[in-house]
């Protein structure tokens, strides 16, 4: 028992001589004897670099004036990932955001040499849970450019309700909708093609075509770009079988015609040979 005392005893002397502390005015700079050094300014911000048993590090603190804070800047050495208010990344660079209170945080920012431009990714916490966004300063007015919320992408517009939602124009040179149906339909037999005359009176009691949306419709819900485009051409379906079935009407009209005039010639001949 006294033998495992006394190695006890030269072991923790060991360690006290192995540490050592030197100063340069108020900067204390420390050393386990082996992998670990801390420098520290005198309380108000510190570096230590050493290993944790598994892999070596760098990581900076400071004094918020509250108390101290650890792990401001977190390197470490096994993969190369960069911690900010963190010491455990999870990617090259893990920025930490402690959200404590329902508002809206600075998390990263992204400054030019003039304050009227930059570029703020913001963590929110409401009422509709914590999400992102990509506010931007363009000439001293800010943009909620991007938007991240439940799942959906927002440009523009807060809280987005579908996986993309655009508050304004969008400019491309081809948009690809996928279909479930289309209006190819019409072509088929049992297909039942209103008459111009139901037409007519459907345009006169409603002020439109039947299976459009009317104006207030419209105005009020918007259009679904592919289920439009299928109704239109289903109206144009349409119209090219009344077309067709005219064309035919009028050859009909043409051979009765010749006929008639045939007729006529003929009648005019007996009268002439009187």
């Amino acid at each position: 028992m006294i033998k495992k005392i006394l190695l006890s005893l030269v072991f923790v002397v060991q360690i006290s001589i192995a540490q050592e502390t030197s100063y340069v005015g108020k900067l204390r700079i420390g050393n386990d004897g082996v992998y670990n050094t801390t420098f520290d300014s005198g309380g108000v911000s510190r570096m230590h670099m050493g290993y944790d048993g598994a892999t070596g590090y760098v990581k900076f603190g400071a004094h918020t004036g509250g108390g101290q804070k650890e792990d401001i800047l977190y390197m470490r050495g096994s993969d190369g990932n960069v911690g900010i208010g963190t010491s455990l990344p999870s990617a090259l660079l893990d920025v930490y955001t402690p959200v404590l209170n329902q508002t809206t945080y600075n998390t990263q920012k992204w400054s030019t040499g003039n304050n009227d431009y930059n570029l703020t990714l913001q963590t929110i916490w409401n009422s509709n849970g914590i999400n992102q966004r990509f506010v931007q300063l363009y000439n001293g007015i800010n943009y909620n450019s991007l938007v991240f919320f439940a799942g959906n992408v927002g440009i523009g517009k807060d809280n987005p309700s579908n996986k993309l939602d655009v508050n304004g124009t969008i400019h491309s040179k081809e948009v690809k909708v996928d279909m479930t149906g289309w209006s190819d339909f019409v072509f088929k037999k049992e297909y039942n093609l209103p008459t111009l005359e139901e037409v007519e009176k459907h345009i006169a009691e409603k002020g439109h075509l039947e299976n459009i949306p009317s104006e207030e419709e419209v105005l009020k819900n918007g259009i679904n770009l592919g289920e439009m485009n299928a109704k239109l051409l289903q109206k144009i379906e349409e119209l090219t079988l009344y077309m067709i079935e005219m064309k035919k009407e009028n050859e009909e009209i043409k051979i009765e015609n010749k006929k008639q005039n045939e007729k006529i010639m003929r009648l005019e001949s007996k009268l002439i040979l009187k």
